[in-house]
């Protein structure tokens, strides 16, 4: 009969060493199936079109001529000059400060509330604000097109009630345009940034909130 000699502490410790390295293995690569085709379509639809622009953008070429013709900055030059491109670069910035700092403030402001200050139906709450974020811009567009209509739109009307006289107000006219497509876009993703609060508001220390004595 054949002996069967029993494992020394060093083999077992190479086995099991090969048997986590080769687990290890087939998560990395169940990991990286998944990973692998959004990362492909990423550079090739995000990245690869982002630098070619780049690119391009320091050629004078006319989108179909054959011919490159490098220039340096000039286009950005030329761009600079143009006073609906520099209007362009300022909206960009008030939106951008105006949606991050409403975001933050009424996010935070709404979780604390709807998490330490005992609201009844508080999840009812919730899912209301987290309704905009699952309606299309398309819709988030008409929406905000009927409550800032001159004529009929609700909020001309809710400011008529304290006036003595029709209130009319063209609030998407080209003075005013830009600060009033803040409130559908706070309005819009408001919900999301909420429940990333959340857990956050859980955990806030409660003696902040007390009014000092």
């Amino acid at each position: 009969m054949n002996e069967i000699t029993p494992a020394t502490p060093e083999t077992t410790k190479r086995n099991l060493t090969k048997a986590l390295g080769t687990a290890k293995m087939k998560r990395n690569m169940f990991i990286a199936s998944f990973i692998f085709p959004t990362l492909l379509l990423y550079l090739v639809f995000s990245v690869y079109p982002m630098f070619k622009g780049i690119y391009l953008s320091l050629f004078d070429w006319s989108g179909g001529s054959e011919t490159y013709n490098f220039i340096g900055f000039d286009n950005f030059k030329e761009m600079l000059k143009d006073d609906i491109i520099v209007k362009a670069i300022r909206n960009d910035f008030i939106l951008v400060i105006g949606k991050v700092v409403g975001f933050m403030v009424l996010s935070l402001f709404f979780a604390v509330a709807l998490t330490r200050f005992n609201i009844k139906g508080a999840g009812f709450y919730r899912t209301v604000f987290f309704i905009p974020n699952v309606l299309s811009v398309v819709v988030v567009g008409v929406l905000w097109r009927y409550v800032y209509n001159p004529n009929l739109g609700f909020l001309n009307s809710f400011i008529s009630l304290f006036t003595d006289k029709k209130f009319e107000f063209a609030w998407l006219g080209d003075k005013w345009s830009i600060f009033a497509l803040l409130p559908p876009s706070i309005w819009a993703g408001l919900g999301f940034t909420i429940i990333c609060w959340l857990p956050e508001s859980l955990v806030f220390p409660r003696h902040y909130m007390k009014r000092p004595k």
